[in-house]
């Protein structure tokens, strides 16, 4: 008898272990349960509740959407729910408000504005308008107000009517931000053509991209070196020929000396091929020293407009009694 009262003590012990553990409650967790929430919950349900209201009246409707939330974790009651839904009705935030008012209908199913609240639904509803977005590439992440989306394109939106900003990132491409304008139940379609941002025309042998040279830059820094170049050369062929030409002219006095001692036909054409040499070295100085002179003065002139201004150009000039220069002024 004592075995028989003692296996049937240690099999309620593991029958009630196994309810507790299958989550079915006790006797005093059913209690507590029937007691309703706490003083201290409904204290702060009520304290909450009564700020979302004030703050309601006071049109600040994101505080007070915050604090109808914070009443209603501290006492779940779907009636609480209808003021979550008005300030985000009243901020603006349709498919929020959509949430709540649904939210409140599904968890009081007994609700006697149900009709009234599925007619406010829908009208809610008719205020969407539809965004597709699309962009080439695929696979773009589409943020859109600033906020991210989980999602990448091509995706459809439902979004209030009104002015959006759609943003598009996407790897090795530039970020594209396009704004959009939707109509309350109209389908609205974006599609955006992505720039990539790796230059991919030069590269090397492991696909590393080259730097293209600025060939402004290059020709800004080009051109003034050619032409100092240039006055440095013209200015040596002027000192090349102004020496020469002294020396011709020494000689050709010299043969001008002897001639006047003793004349001959031989020293008189001597001294007239050296004067004559004299003059071409002289007219060669002249002409190079001019051409230097403008190019410095003309260095920092384009070509195009080099191709329609006035040349000057000047050259020795030979004739069969004498040198000189000769100049031609073109237009």
């Amino acid at each position: 008898m004592c075995a028989r009262i003692f296996s049937a003590a240690i099999s309620t012990t593991l029958l009630a272990s196994a309810l507790l553990a299958a989550g079915i409650p006790n006797a005093a967790q059913a209690q507590a349960a029937a007691a309703g929430p706490s003083d201290e919950a409904r204290a702060a349900a009520r304290e909450a509740y009564g700020r979302a209201q004030q703050l309601f009246r006071d049109g600040d409707y994101a505080g007070s959407e915050a604090a109808f939330l914070a009443a209603y974790a501290a006492i779940p009651n779907p009636v609480v729910l209808m003021g979550v839904g008005e300030s985000r009705e009243r901020a603006g935030n349709v498919l929020g408000a959509i949430e709540a008012f649904e939210r409140y209908l599904a968890e009081r199913t007994d609700a006697p504005d149900a009709e009234a609240v599925r007619a406010r639904v829908e009208g809610l509803r008719a205020t969407l308008g539809t965004l597709a977005v699309s962009s080439t590439p695929d696979g773009a992440a589409v943020s859109i107000d600033g906020e991210a989306t989980d999602e990448r394109t091509p995706a459809e939106f439902s979004l209030a009517a009104g002015e959006h900003s759609v943003m598009l990132q996407l790897d090795d491409h530039e970020d594209a931000t396009r704004q959009v304008e939707l109509t309350a139940g109209a389908r609205e379609e974006l599609s955006v053509s992505l720039e990539s941002s790796v230059a991919d025309d030069l590269a090397l042998g492991d696909g590393t991209p080259i730097e293209e040279p600025d060939m402004d830059d290059a020709d800004a820094t080009e051109g003034p070196e050619d032409v100092n170049t240039g006055v440095w050369i013209t200015a040596g062929v002027s000192a090349g020929a102004l020496l020469m030409g002294t020396v011709l002219g020494f000689l050709a006095l010299s043969e001008e000396s002897d001639f006047n001692s003793a004349p001959t036909a031989d020293s008189a054409d001597r001294g007239e091929k050296l004067a004559l040499f004299a003059d071409v070295a002289f007219g060669v100085a002249a002409a190079a020293a001019l051409t230097g002179l403008i190019l410095h003065f003309t260095e920092g002139d384009d070509e195009d407009e080099d191709a329609t201004a006035t040349r000057l150009s000047v050259s020795p000039a030979v004739g069969p009694h004498g040198a000189g220069l000769a100049a031609q002024l073109q237009f």
